[in-house]
């Protein structure tokens, strides 16, 4: 394997000309410069990645941490950030901590080992805010808050949608469907998000004089059709679901299936997030929309410049959602 040293021997000057040439730590002369660049690409010279992050304290990386590689909205998240991150010839790690605050801690504490240069991070565990605090490399939330944010003011940068409206957004679809028995199956009870989304829900059912049910479920298809099974079952009256997410409202239509419920003569549902699946299931699922590859993109786009020190401002980007209408719910009747 070629070494500094084979590329020193070769272009006449001292292994240290090679490794400021490489490393950019120093001027160096403009000929000596190019004749190491020279030999090594005569000789394929490779450098040392993990040396050359100990030299520079940088591994040109960013840390991903997500909830879940089994949520296919994680992974689309996932993806856009690894392409915006690649493009800037950063490289992304991928962390699924299932939510589990100690998952997380060791993921930082590891990378940060690594020289990490920023971190990613979706998670609600509000612990992680007194952690962070000795954390010396950048960090964006994406997507949902694990620190309080006091008086507008933030202590990191974050990318989210506007959990609150897509609830309102929601009910009043089904209302506008022509549904009058309407359920939530949310997300997790200790969810800040899924509990705004049910205090959107919850707003303009009230604001219509309306009953209506909430169940709770995790995020999983798992767990959405055991809730299914059991609202289908104990309220047969239910004409309209709003689904805390999009597995859910696909598991609603398997639920729907087997108990011989039409969809959407006799059940109507809107999921949320608008995965991939949400448009291949039969019938295709009406969801409330967030603009999943944006969230990836921005949140990559403002980690980098706090990276490289050219952003120290802290900021909070609200994208916007947008409903898609498909094959679960009807024409409106508005």
């Amino acid at each position: 394997m070629v070494t500094i040293k084979d590329v020193a021997r070769e272009a006449g000057v001292s292994p240290a000309t090679v490794s400021r040439v490489i490393n950019g730590t120093a001027k160096v002369d403009i000929n000596k410069k190019n004749k190491v660049f020279e030999t090594i690409k005569q000789l394929e010279f490779k450098p040392n990645e993990v040396a050359r992050s100990l030299i520079k304290k940088s591994s040109k990386s960013i840390g991903l941490i997500i909830p879940s590689i089994i949520n296919p909205y994680f992974n689309q998240i996932a993806e856009d950030v690894e392409k915006t991150a690649n493009k800037h010839n950063y490289k992304t790690i991928l962390c699924n901590s299932n939510g589990d605050f100690n998952k997380e801690k060791a993921y930082i504490e590891s990378l940060q080992l690594s020289n990490i240069d920023g971190f990613l991070i979706i998670s609600e565990n509000e612990e992680l805010e007194k952690f962070l605090e000795c954390v010396n490399v950048p960090v964006v939330a994406l997507d949902r808050y694990f620190f309080k944010p006091e008086n507008n003011a933030l202590k990191y940068s974050i990318v989210k949608t506007d959990n609150y409206l897509g609830g309102q957004m929601a009910a009043q679809h089904l209302i506008n469907c022509g549904c009058r028995r309407i359920a939530h199956i949310r997300g997790p009870e200790n969810s800040v998000i899924a509990t705004e989304r049910v205090h959107g829900f919850q707003n303009v059912l009230n604001e219509n004089h309306m009953d209506y049910l909430i169940l709770a479920s995790s995020y999983t298809f798992e767990d959405g059709l055991s809730a299914s099974y059991r609202l289908l079952h104990e309220h047969p009256e239910i004409d309209g679901v709003f689904a805390g997410n999009d597995l859910i409202g696909i598991s609603l239509i398997k639920a729907a299936y087997i108990e011989n419920r039409k969809i959407p003569d006799q059940l109507q549902i809107v999921g949320y997030d608008n995965i991939l699946f949400s448009e291949l299931v039969t019938p295709s699922l009406t969801t409330i929309a967030q603009p999943i590859n944006t969230m990836g993109e921005t949140a990559t786009e403002l980690l980098l410049p706090q990276i490289v020190g050219s952003s120290i401002k802290n900021e909070k980007i609200i994208l916007p959602i947008k409903l898609i209408e498909r094959e679960t719910t009807k024409k409106k009747t508005e």
